[in-house]
């Protein structure tokens, strides 16, 4: 296989991982939607936040029914002790500081006047945090009054106003949030490699049998890289919504399909039993590679793309120009 040939290969089995991976993406999204996975991350991310890991989520609650939050939510989810509650999937960081000191000054009758000086509301949360029964308040109060001291001591003794403290939360919540969005992405991964698998197993999309039908055809390949080009060049593609035009004609010239069964990618004449033990598990391990892939997700691919057909249109000949005298 010349070079011509393998990196038309390649360009070929890019556009069919970009044309999946943007059902599984669509899938995920769905899903993620319909189990509200976003709010519950959100959720499980302000309960270690406020109360620590393994908390039931009192004080979650309490600032999820704050006007401010719940203007945010379009559905509800339950905490731990099973109470209904707003479920945001977002919530801006100013938004989550303003609340929590409401609720603060609610539950604990602590004014936060922004006007004060900082030293004084350190010494009421540290007089709070002595008095207060519960572990998981303390741990709330406790992380506020570090708050507090942090903002002090990064202000001038000119300037140790209680406002400054808004800040310090709305960081100290914008850093969490980014450990949060970190774990959900981990998981989103995981989901994707599911769903992946799914949606190989469903079209048979075998990225070894894919690589065979594409170096051993040539109308084949030249069909599925005049689509790809299409895409990127004639219709002067910058993202994958163009991808999302393709029509279903366009869809069933790629290499993917169950046409019979058992597949082609299998179906051999006068094979023995290990043979086609041998050719189903190479099947399964071609969806595997093949859930790997779109894993990775369209926009990764559809980056590929562009970057190998632009390799592809190096050294090309360049159009005449007939110039007039």
């Amino acid at each position: 296989m010349n070079l011509p040939t393998l990196l038309n290969v390649a360009i070929g089995l890019v556009f069919i991982y970009l044309t999946l991976s943007l059902f599984v993406s669509a899938l995920e999204e769905f899903l993620a939607g319909l189990l509200k996975a976003r709010a519950k991350n959100l959720r499980d991310g302000i309960i270690n936040l406020l109360e620590g890991k393994g908390a039931e989520g009192e004080m979650m609650g309490k600032l999820y029914h704050h006007p401010l939050i719940r203007s945010l939510s379009q559905g509800r989810i339950k905490n731990k002790l099973q109470q209904m509650l707003p479920s945001p999937s977002y919530i801006p960081s100013d938004v989550f500081s303003t609340a929590l000191l409401e609720v603060l000054k609610r539950e604990y009758n602590i004014d936060f006047n922004y006007s004060d000086n900082i030293q004084s509301l350190i010494d009421k949360l540290d007089q709070h945090k002595q008095s207060e029964p519960s572990p998981r308040k303390r741990y709330l109060i406790n992380n506020i009054a570090a708050l507090a001291r942090q903002a002090e001591s990064r202000l001038t003794t000119t300037d140790l106003k209680v406002r400054h403290l808004h800040q310090e939360i709305s960081n100290w919540f914008d850093q969490s949030m980014e450990r949060a969005s970190g774990v959900y992405k981990r998981q989103a991964k995981l989901w994707a490699f599911v769903l992946g698998f799914g949606v190989s197993v469903i079209f048979n999309a075998d990225t070894f049998y894919m690589i065979h039908r594409l170096s051993s055809d040539q109308e084949l390949r030249i069909a599925v890289n005049a689509l790809s080009t299409k895409l990127i060049e004639e219709q002067n593609c910058r993202d994958v919504s163009c991808v999302e035009q393709l029509s279903l004609e366009d869809s069933l010239i790629l290499p993917i399909g169950w046409s019979s069964f058992p597949p082609p990618n299998v179906q051999k004449n006068n094979q023995l039993f290990h043979q086609k033990v041998l050719a189903w598990f190479r099947m399964m391990l071609g969806w595997a590679v093949t859930a790997l892939a779109l894993a990775m997700g369209a926009p990764f691919w559809f980056d590929v793309l562009n970057k190998f057909i632009n390799v592809r249109n190096v050294g090309r000949k360049p159009p005449r120009i007939d110039l007039e005298e």
